[in-house]
C-alpha cells in the first residue's frame, strides 16, 4: 500500500512525523508537505505563480521526504502528479493538525483540503486533527491521532470500510486513559464572529490581523462538539463536496472494533501520561 502523507502545519511540524512514523506500519510512506505552515488556505491551489519543490537530506528512515513552496493541496497535486507519477497511491493521510477542524471549519482547513484534493482523484484519504489548550498535550493527542489514522488505513486496506470517502477525524483534549471511544459524529454548526484586529507596526504604517471566533456552536449530544467535550475521538464521513455522509455507509460496529483496536497495543510511557 502506498501512502501519501502531508499536512498544512508544514513540514517541521511534530505532527507530521509522529503520522508519518505511525502510518509506516501500514504500507509505504512517503511525505510531501509545505515548506512552511498553510493553516486556513483550504482547498486552494497555485495557478498564478510558479511552484518549487525540495527534495529533503533529513527524514525517517525508508521515508523519502518533500518540501512544496505551496498549499497543501499543491503539496498534494505535485505529490501525484509528479514525485508519485506512474506509482499508485492507495492512500493519501493529512495531519496531525494543531487544532480541532469540526464544523464548516472543514471548508478553511489546509489539513482537510489537502485530503480532498486526494480524495478527488479518486484515492480513499483521511484527515487527522488534535485538539489544544493549556497545559500543552500537544504530543500525546498528536500519538493518538497518529494512530488513529493508522487504523483507518488498515480498515480501508482490508476493504471493511468504503474507499470512496474522506475520514475526517478529530482528537478530544484530554490523557490516553480519559479517552472513552470513537463516536461517527454528526457536523457542528456554529456562527462566526470575525474580528479584524489594527496595529501600528512602529513605523506608522497600520497592519491588520484577522482574529477567527466560533460562536453559538451546536454542542447537542451525536455532534462533533459534544463528543469532543466528551472525551471521545469523532468520525465524520465526506464526500467530494465536503458534505456529511450517512453513518449508515460504515459497519454497524464500526466505532466498537475501530476504538478495540486503537486501544489493542500499549501506550508509550509517556503519551499515557498525557506529555
Amino acid at each position: 500500500m502506498n501512502i501519501l502523507v502531508t499536512n498544512d502545519d508544514g513540514i517541521n511540524a511534530p505532527g507530521l512525523w509522529l503520522l508519518a512514523e505511525a502510518m509506516r506500519e501500514v504500507g509505504s510512506v512517503t511525505v510531501v508537505a509545505p515548506d512552511r505552515e498553510q493553516s486556513g488556505v483550504g482547498t486552494s491551489i497555485s495557478l498564478a505563480k510558479a511552484i518549487r519543490m525540495h527534495r529533503q537530506p533529513y527524514t525517517m528512515e525508508g521515508i523519502d521526504a518533500y518540501t512544496v513552496e505551496g498549499t497543501p493541496g499543491d503539496a498534494v497535486i505535485v505529490a501525484v502528479g509528479h514525485i508519485l507519477k506512474g506509482q499508485q497511491v492507495d492512500l493519501v493521510v493529512s495531519g496531525v493538525n494543531h487544532g480541532h477542524n469540526t464544523g464548516t471549519e472543514v471548508f478553511l482547513s489546509g489539513t482537510v483540503g489537502a485530503a480532498w484534493h486526494g480524495r478527488l482523484r479518486g484515492i480513499p484519504a483521511i484527515a487527522v486533527s488534535a485538539g489544544y489548550r493549556t497545559p500543552y498535550l500537544g504530543g500525546a493527542l498528536y500519538a493518538v491521532g497518529a494512530r488513529m489514522a493508522a487504523v483507518l488505513g488498515r480498515q480501508v486496506r482490508r476493504g471493511y470500510i468504503p474507499p470512496d470517502a474522506l475520514y475526517n477525524i478529530n482528537v478530544p483534549y484530554c490523557p490516553v486513559d480519559q479517552l472513552k471511544g470513537v463516536q461517527l459524529a454528526r457536523t457542528s454548526r456554529g456562527l462566526y464572529a470575525d474580528e479584524v484586529r489594527e496595529e501600528d507596526d512602529g513605523r506608522g504604517r497600520m497592519t491588520y490581523f484577522l482574529v477567527f471566533k466560533r460562536q453559538n456552536v451546536d454542542r447537542r449530544r451525536g455532534t462533533e462538539a459534544w463528543a469532543l467535550d466528551h472525551h471521545y475521538i469523532t468520525v465524520t464521513v465526506l464526500d467530494n463536496e465536503l458534505a456529511p455522509q450517512p453513518r449508515k455507509l460504515l459497519p454497524k460496529d464500526f466505532c466498537e472494533s475501530t476504538y478495540d483496536e486503537l486501544m489493542s497495543r500499549d501506550w508509550p510511557a509517556a503519551v499515557a501520561a498525557g506529555q
